[in-house]
C-alpha cells in the first residue's frame, strides 16, 4: 500500500502516527554498513573478502561460514565481509543447510594479501547447499564493487 505524503498509520494501540516518522527511525536503526573495503590488511596480516552475489534463488537462506572452525560470518545474498587473519593456511567449512554434509576450501594467505571466497547456492530447486570456490583478487573485486559490507 503506498501512502500519500500526508497519511497517518495507526498502531496497535490505536495512537496516530506519521509514517514518514516510523520510516525514518526504523532506517537510521538499521546498520548501513561501508560501501568501500580498505584493500590493505594490517602488517603481519592477510585478509580474506567472502561474498556472495545478489539474488531471488534462496534468498533467505544464509549459512555459516566458519575459519579454522570459527563462525566468521554468513553467506548472505548481495552482502560481503572480510577477516583479516595471520599468514598461513586456513580451513574454511560451509555446513549444507538443508541436507547433511558441508563444503570445505584450504586457502594459503599471505602477508598483506587479499583472497576472495565466492559463496553460492546449488543442489534443488529449494537451495540449500552453499558452494564456496577461491576466485582471483581481478574477479573478486570486481564482483564485490556494489554489494554491502556487512563487518561489524
Amino acid at each position: 500500500m503506498i501512502l500519500p505524503a500526508f497519511a497517518t498509520i495507526t498502531n496497535a494501540g490505536n495512537l496516530p502516527v506519521n509514517y514518514k516518522t516510523v520510516a525514518r527511525k526504523a532506517s537510521a536503526s538499521q546498520p548501513t554498513g561501508r560501501t568501500a573495503v580498505d584493500t590493505t590488511p594490517p602488517a603481519g596480516r592477510g585478509r580474506i573478502t567472502f561474498y556472495r552475489p545478489g539474488g531471488i534463488f534462496g534468498y533467505a537462506q544464509r549459512a555459516q561460514i566458519l575459519l579454522d572452525g570459527k563462525k566468521v560470518g554468513r553467506s548472505a545474498p548481495g552482502t560481503k565481509f572480510y577477516v583479516d587473519t595471520a599468514p598461513g593456511t586456513h580451513h574454511i567449512v560451509v555446513p549444507n543447510i538443508m541436507y547433511p554434509g558441508e563444503h570445505t576450501l584450504d586457502i594459503i594467505i599471505h602477508n598483506k594479501a587479499v583472497v576472495y571466497v565466492k559463496t553460492s547456492l546449488g543442489g534443488t530447486a529449494f537451495g540449500g547447499r552453499t558452494e564456496i570456490e577461491q576466485v582471483s583478487a581481478s574477479q573478486g573485486a570486481q564482483d564485490t564493487v556494489n554489494l554491502k559490507l556487512v563487518n561489524d
